[in-house]
């Protein structure tokens, strides 16, 4: 698997300055906005990669008290990388594209610090105590960024994930999209270093969206002219 060769130098690439990082900005500048208004108790990234994006808002939020976040990647060195940056984020392998839910979704155990009392001298078996937080059945914010373009039926991706949000949740959608000759020639080049793609146009994506879902945010990143288009929604269920 091409993500699993490209997993160690990821964080590096090129591609970060001018797509990865403004899109985790984005984001990031929307959950905080979000969260101070509407508390994200729940958050889910679906092609978490490294785990760039949830350990933005880890460190954001501050640790807020009850704030789960799980990322889940379909690479196995992908998750291996993200697991090394947080040990209070859920990180899993798993490939949506193969499964109907999340119901075979497995729950890593994270580590849990307890304080150790000031008269007893701590002991191991105080300091690290292995917790298994349950699965959310439906999320706060659910992300996507820059991973749709991957799934092999990006009809059934959107429905799942549209699915397991809360009625007052909100998922993000970002992706490079091809809606002219310039996108699709940059694109093309794009492929040869990744895996086959289906890069959505923004109309395209608009019509593979459900009945129950409505675009409440819709935006352009685009830091540098030679950029193609990365297009990015916020969307809510109505």
């Amino acid at each position: 698997m091409i993500w699993n060769k490209l997993a160690k130098s990821y964080d590096n690439l090129w591609i970060q300055k001018y797509s990865l990082a403004p899109t985790r900005k984005y984001i990031l500048d929307y959950i905080q906005k979000r969260h101070d208004t509407f508390p994200c108790k729940s958050i889910l990234d679906v092609g978490c990669g490294t785990g760039q994006c949830l350990y933005d808002i880890e460190n954001a939020l501050g640790k807020s008290e009850g704030v789960q976040l799980f990322g889940i990647d379909k690479s196995a060195e992908m998750i291996k990388h993200a697991q090394e940056k947080s040990k209070r984020i859920q990180f899993m392998e798993y490939n949506i594209d193969e499964q109907e839910d999340f119901s075979s979704l497995p729950v890593l155990p994270s580590v849990q610090v307890v304080p150790s009392l000031p008269s007893v001298p701590p002991l191991p078996s105080m300091q690290l105590v292995p917790t298994l937080p349950p699965l959310p059945p439906l999320f706060d914010i659910i992300i996507c960024a820059h991973s749709l373009p991957y799934h092999q039926d990006q009809q059934k991706t959107i429905d799942l994930l549209a699915r397991k949000t809360h009625n007052e949740g909100r998922l993000i959608f970002v992706h490079a999209s091809i809606n002219n000759f310039f996108d699709k020639c940059f694109m093309a080049i794009v492929e040869t270093t990744a895996e086959k793609a289906n890069y959505l146009s923004i109309p395209d994506f608009r019509n593979l969206l459900p009945e129950n879902i409505e675009i409440e945010e819709e935006f352009i990143i685009r830091p540098k002219k030679f950029m193609p288009t990365i297009s990015g929604f916020v969307l809510k269920k109505i």
